[in-house]
């Protein structure tokens, strides 16, 4: 085997120490480089601060200027301008817009009689702000009342539906000391400004038509009031009527057994109404209300009768049913108080005599206001058959003032009167005996 010579190990050395010098070479430049790249990036953060911190005084300074305008000419204020510092060229947007002292939005506020107030806005942009926010300053500047315009104000009108979503596509108008329009947007509001103070008619139509207010009207004008100086809000509630059908009566008879009667009336009620609604029909098993009803996310209450006296405010004559935006829910079955009359020939229970057949009995509700007679005829067991099965029974609507007469033509027409309340529906009817004897003459009314 032979030596390298000293020459070739000079040559490859001289080989290694290239190659060395090339790789680090190269890591220098790539160091150089990369510092080179931080040292750009921190330069342009630090220009980019340096211009949000000017942004951001220019929107202060904007501020304080529209803050400082009068009040006739800041209302409604939006402008756009421009202002260069050290060669850059800042984009100043300045606004102002109405809002109330319990709203955040100039559209769809909330409460009522709020003092109108206007929002300043000063927002700044740059070329270089890329994707980055802007840089934006608020304030708020309260006017004295009436010093926009005087004795006018402002008029907001909110629509919502049942479920309180924001009804859109309300067209509205008004009629007054001015006149107005608009329809509903996203929001469900249409805001009117500097409106001649005073009452005004205010109606509907558009996406309003087919819906019933929470009394199961349609749409009808109402009377809006605007303030000097202010802001009134007036919320709507429209929705796609329901109804409920077959509101059913039971009884019991005088074995106080439960059956199926017949009537006549209903009042369905809600909280959400300012008066309860009364739907009649021919006596029947069951009454169904038109498609009349405002669809509540809660329950109406339900009982037989011609107004609020009528109704027991619990137990078995008082039922509940939630009625589906335009749909029909089956509503109850109605126990009604059972009035279970007997008459008698004679003078009291210790001598009451035989029974009477072919008396009669009228019985008066006088809760209502309204006088509301029912006569009927007492069978060979003296007593009152319902309509229904042939079963000897009253059955009426809840109430703390009956007046019922008997009397007996085959007894020189003795008469009685009783005042009674009827408020029991429970498991017994409330039975009543009617001594005819030594009573004084006379017919029923």
């Amino acid at each position: 085997m032979t030596s390298p010579t000293p020459d070739r190990l000079r040559d490859d050395q001289a080989g290694f120490i290239l190659v060395e010098v090339i790789v680090s070479a190269m890591l220098l430049v790539i160091v150089a480089l990369g510092v080179f790249v931080a040292f750009d990036a921190g330069t342009r953060a630090t220009a980019e601060e340096r211009h949000r911190a000017r942004a951001q005084s220019l929107a202060e300074a904007d501020v304080e200027r529209m803050r400082g305008m009068r009040i006739a000419n800041l209302a409604g204020l939006d402008q756009t301008g421009t202002q260069v510092l050290d060669g850059l060229s800042y984009t100043i947007r300045s606004q102002a817009t109405y809002q109330t002292e319990s709203a955040t939005t100039s559209t769809c506020l909330q409460g009522t009689g709020s003092r109108d107030l206007l929002q300043v806005t000063s927002t700044v942009t740059w070329p270089s702000i890329g994707t980055r926010p802007p840089v934006s300053v608020t304030s708020v500047v309260s006017p004295p009342n009436g010093s926009v315009v005087p004795n006018t104000g402002s008029l907001l009108a909110s629509v919502k539906d049942s479920r309180g979503a924001a009804m859109t596509g309300v067209s509205m108008s008004g009629a007054g000391p001015g006149s107005f329009s608009g329809t509903t947007g996203p929001g469900g509001c249409v805001l009117w400004r500097n409106l001649p103070a005073g009452n005004y008619s205010l109606s509907f139509g558009g996406a309003a038509a087919g819906k019933v207010d929470t009394e199961g009207q349609s749409p009808s004008t109402q009377t809006v009031s605007v303030v000097s100086g202010s802001t009134n809000t007036v919320d709507y509630l429209f929705d796609s009527p329901g109804r409920i059908q077959d509101v059913a009566f039971s009884t019991r008879d005088y074995g106080n057994a439960l059956r199926a009667v017949t009537w006549d009336s209903i009042v369905v009620d809600h909280t959400g109404m300012n008066t309860a609604r009364i739907f009649t029909s021919p006596r029947a098993l069951s009454i169904s209300t038109p498609s009349t009803l405002f669809p509540f996310t809660s329950p109406y209450s339900i009982y037989a009768g011609t107004c609020g006296d009528n109704n027991p405010t619990s137990g078995l004559g008082i039922g509940n049913s939630v009625v589906p935006v335009g749909g029909t829910v089956t509503g109850p079955t109605l126990q009604m108080p059972s009035l279970q009359v007997t008459l008698w020939s004679g003078s009291s229970s210790s001598s009451p005599g035989s029974r009477v057949s072919g008396g009669d009995v009228t019985v008066r509700d006088n809760d209502c206001g309204v006088t509301r007679t029912l006569t009927t005829n007492t069978n060979s067991q003296g007593q009152v058959p319902n309509d229904a099965g042939g079963q000897p029974m009253i059955n009426l609507p809840y109430g703390e003032n009956y007046e019922i007469c008997a009397n007996n033509s085959a007894q020189n027409d003795r008469r009685r009167i009783t005042g009674y309340a009827l408020t029991s529906s429970g498991s017994t009817g409330t039975v009543l005996n009617m001594y005819l004897g030594g009573q004084p003459g006379g017919t029923c009314p």
